[in-house]
């Protein structure tokens, strides 16, 4: 049987990039049905790994699926930053302890060439930039697509970029998420696309009775509450923890809401949790810091807040999925900034300092609350069109 390979960072925890699997997959049972007779679906990244407890699809490596599909299959590179990661960034992230990847990125800075032969040893793909794929690398002859895909190429050497851009000029189909990426694969020769990051389309894929199934009791209790979710990771952050601490509090005390803290990057180098549980203990407030959460957990805690602040891509896209309030923090991060200059609406679309941050709430009225979801369903419609245009493609002969 021919088969649909998902493939993208979905061996180590982080939200929004499990997150897009399985959404896809839902979305082809709900709108594509007759994809399924005709492929199996299944889902790949560098390394084998099984990250069930977090309600994530396990995974298998890409290398074994070179040797192992049909003529006719496809190989779908699924969202996230992938534009152009390297096999030694992404090792760094399989990291268990914070502490030592902070060591690894050090060395990877002074020994950049042995450190690659040191994480290709541990963990690659057999090609260099693993989500770039060459359809040749595959025995059978396969189609390679790509679906709403950030990052960039204009920062590679001459000849690896050249690498990268044949490669990608070899694609079926090219989609990417905002005009920042636009604006990098503008040289290729294959067909682009722009549309909103997939996993956008959770409020139209994702049922009560899945957050009745996978939301605990603990959680749902926090939940019960008016509140508003705030994240970070510690490197982008962009101000002081004092600084968050006293505009973090500002915003809950003026709108008479509790705070959630909420890690969402669990991935080292991310350390959402680590940054968190240091402002949990100086923040002198009613709070929750909520933490681990499986991905439908952390889906919830956002669809439910009556605020999203943070540095997350997928956590202000979970808000802006359900017509939430959000703010992206810092207006140093450019994947954050560009995906809500494109696609959110004033006063929410573009990245904004804690001290702005804690003023969102004062131009949020009934009309504007009537305006996010009418956005959120224009951006809806855009995804379901780029998706179905994917399995049209994958479907022809």
């Amino acid at each position: 049987m021919k088969k649909i390979v998902l493939l993208g960072a979905f061996d180590r925890y982080n939200y929004g990039d499990n997150l897009m699997p399985i959404l896809f997959e839902r979305f082809i049972k709900k709108y594509r049905p007759e994809v399924l007779e005709e492929f199996q679906l299944e889902y790949a990244a560098v390394s084998k790994a099984d990250l069930t407890n977090y309600k994530c699809l396990p995974s298998e490596s890409i290398n074994d699926y070179t040797t192992l599909l049909n003529d006719g299959s496809a190989v779908i590179v699924i969202g996230g930053e992938v534009l152009c990661a390297t096999n030694a960034t992404l090792y760094l992230h399989m990291q268990k302890s914070a502490l030592f990847n902070k060591f690894l990125t050090l060395v990877k800075k002074v020994t950049r060439r042995y450190f690659s032969l040191y994480s290709d040893w541990f963990y690659s793909a057999k090609w260099e930039y693993p989500f770039i794929v060459d359809p040749a690398s595959f025995e059978a002859s396969v189609k390679v697509i790509y679906n709403t895909v950030g990052g960039g190429i204009q920062w590679l050497r001459p000849k690896d970029k050249k690498t990268v851009v044949d490669r990608l000029n070899k694609a079926s189909y090219v989609s990417v998420r905002d005009t920042r990426t636009q604006a990098q694969v503008q040289e290729l020769t294959s067909e682009t696309g722009l549309a909103p990051d997939s996993a956008f389309l959770m409020s139209d894929l994702v049922d009560d009775d899945t957050f009745a199934e996978h939301v605990s009791e603990k959680v749902r209790l926090a939940c019960s509450e008016d509140y508003i979710v705030f994240q970070a990771a510690p490197t982008k952050v962009g101000n002081s923890i004092e600084s968050v601490v006293e505009n973090l509090k500002s915003v809950a005390q003026k709108n008479n809401k509790k705070i959630i803290l909420l890690p969402i990057g669990y991935a080292s180098g991310h350390d959402d949790n680590e940054y968190l549980v240091k402002l949990s203990a100086i923040l002198d407030y009613q709070h929750q810091l909520l933490y681990p959460l499986n991905v439908w957990e952390i889906m919830y805690v956002i669809k439910q807040s009556s605020l999203f602040i943070g540095t997350s891509l997928h956590g202000v896209i979970t808000a802006m999925a359900y017509a939430k309030p959000h703010v992206g923090l810092n207006p140093q991060i450019p994947k954050l900034d560009s995906f809500l200059k494109d696609w959110s609406l004033a006063p929410f679309n573009k990245c904004l300092d804690m001290r702005s941050a804690a003023k969102i709430l004062d131009y949020v009225d009934n009309e504007c609350l009537e305006k996010l979801k009418e956005n959120r369903d224009r951006i809806n419609q855009s995804i379901i069109e780029n998706n179905n245009k994917i399995l049209d493609i994958i479907k022809e002969k």
